[in-house]
């Protein structure tokens, strides 16, 4: 009973910090881009309220609103530093352009039962269009970058070969790692230019630990300087 216990507050504090996170749409206001909010104020009503009770006066008349929420947002030209995010950006707004534009046209005719069947496409495709919006959550990346910082920041400018030994070994483990870990959902379309990037960057770190097996540690510090431009690269690419 006791275990019972623990594991329901473990669920209702997992779950309240899932809603403190909120949907991307509240995420993307948060971040500035205050169309998304003007077009959440009518979508939070008809999908959590109208739609369930099938409350058609209510999603017939949130089309008219949609239309002119939507034009913000057509209008928005963020300024992502991906390109991946860019591209997935303006893609994943020309689908919810055509879902307004399509639940627009059902309310006009008063077809109730497309609208219905229309909500769940849209609600998904707004929020998807925000998602694009936000910095991507690659973990495993991240921890390989933190690593190269102690690397590049600490052990190289303070001679500390024991330290780079132990980092360099911990970088190779961390890139072997980032190998086999799945990508980012955001990041699945541009798997194929991606995977040759990070194989280049794993033969990088092999390079500078024969170099430090070597004591070379000039060669070491040019493919350590190599790894930090292809990781530079890749944060400005895709995250």
């Amino acid at each position: 009973m006791k275990r019972l216990v623990i594991v329901v507050v473990f669920i209702l504090i997992a779950a309240g910090a899932r809603a403190q996170e909120g949907c991307p749409a509240d995420r993307a206001a948060a971040a500035g881009f205050a169309s998304f909010e003007t077009f959440h104020h009518i979508m939070g009503p008809a999908w959590h309220q109208a739609w369930p009770k099938k409350d058609y006066e209510a999603l017939l008349a949130a089309g008219p609103k949609f239309a002119d929420a939507f034009v913000a947002i057509e209008q928005l030209k963020p300024q992502l530093k991906s390109e991946v995010r860019r591209r997935s950006f303006v893609e994943q707004r020309q689908l919810l352009g055509k879902l307004v534009v399509k639940y627009a046209k059902a309310c006009e005719q008063g077809d109730s039962a497309v609208v219905y069947q229309l909500m769940p496409d849209l609600h998904d495709a707004f929020e998807a269009t925000a998602a694009t919006l936000l910095p991507v959550s690659f973990p495993e990346f991240e921890g390989l970058v933190i690593t190269l910082d102690i690397i590049v920041g600490t052990h190289l400018p303070g001679n500390n070969v024991k330290g780079l030994v132990g980092s360099t070994e911990t970088l190779l483990a961390k890139m072997e790692n980032l190998i086999v870990a799945p990508l980012p959902t955001e990041l699945e379309a541009a798997e194929d230019e991606i995977t040759p990037r990070l194989e280049m960057m794993r033969h990088l770190v092999l390079h500078m630990l024969e170099a430090l097996y070597q004591n070379d540690i000039k060669e070491y510090i040019i493919y350590a300087t190599e790894l930090r431009v292809q990781t530079d690269e890749f944060i400005a690419m895709y995250l």
